[in-house]
């Protein structure tokens, strides 16, 4: 079933697809030719990787490629000397991703992408943090919530901190529709995510929890 769920990604770096079963007894399992007859086991959700629902998948997308490996290609253009030693690289090999990738500088012999390029070790955060969809797992533990989701009204989200992306990708999935914040995060990439799938995004104005039990005391 996970397999064949991860086929509905359109993810073109790897597909994965998660189930999460509802067990009350492991022992027995062996006693019947599919788990799926036994009463003590039930799926219960599944899910797998994906761009929450309401934005558009990368391929789809202004730039028409992996984000990461878009982000990963931006940074690139930029480098024209070893971020290191100063040594020029030649010309063609740093604007390509493919060339980039494993070229070591002539000079101090680093390997510049794995080094500097998103996802290094100079770099700040890992490149896997931007990406811009859900894992199968996260999809299948937020279908959870959506098994006791109310009919009527919207959901609504309340933060001390306005979510960063990986918190925004959960929301839109989740069918969160709007937004109270009181604290800004500066990073365009959440924003972006809540803004294409149309969720209300409000700034708290008023006495913050900081102030209030000063206020109120």
């Amino acid at each position: 079933m996970a397999y064949c769920i991860s086929k509905r990604s359109s993810c073109e770096k790897r597909k994965v697809g998660a189930v999460i079963g509802h067990v009350t007894e492991y022992e027995g399992f062996s006693e019947v030719k599919r788990p799926e007859d036994n009463v003590k086991f039930q799926v219960i959700s599944s899910g797998y990787n994906e761009v929450p629902l309401g934005t558009d998948p990368c391929k789809f997308s202004e730039y028409e490629m992996c984000y990461r490996d878009h982000k990963k290609k931006e940074l690139a253009d930029k480098i024209s000397h070893c971020p290191n030693c100063g040594e020029e690289i030649p010309k063609g090999i740093a604007s390509d991703l493919k060339l980039i990738s494993g070229y070591r500088c002539s000079k101090c012999k680093i390997d510049i992408a794995n080094t500097y390029l998103p996802g290094g070790g100079h770099y700040s955060g890992k490149l896997l943090d931007i990406c811009r969809a859900l894992h199968a797992e996260e999809m299948a533990i937020i279908g959870l919530a959506g098994i006791s989701k109310p009919n009527n009204g919207e959901l609504v989200l309340y933060t001390t901190t306005f979510p960063c992306n990986l918190c925004a990708n959960k929301i839109v999935a989740a069918g969160i529709k709007r937004i109270w914040y009181a604290e800004p995060y500066t990073m365009e990439e959440s924003r972006n995510i809540l803004v294409k799938a149309g969720v209300k995004m409000l700034k708290f104005e008023g006495v913050k929890s900081t102030a209030y039990f000063r206020l109120y005391a």
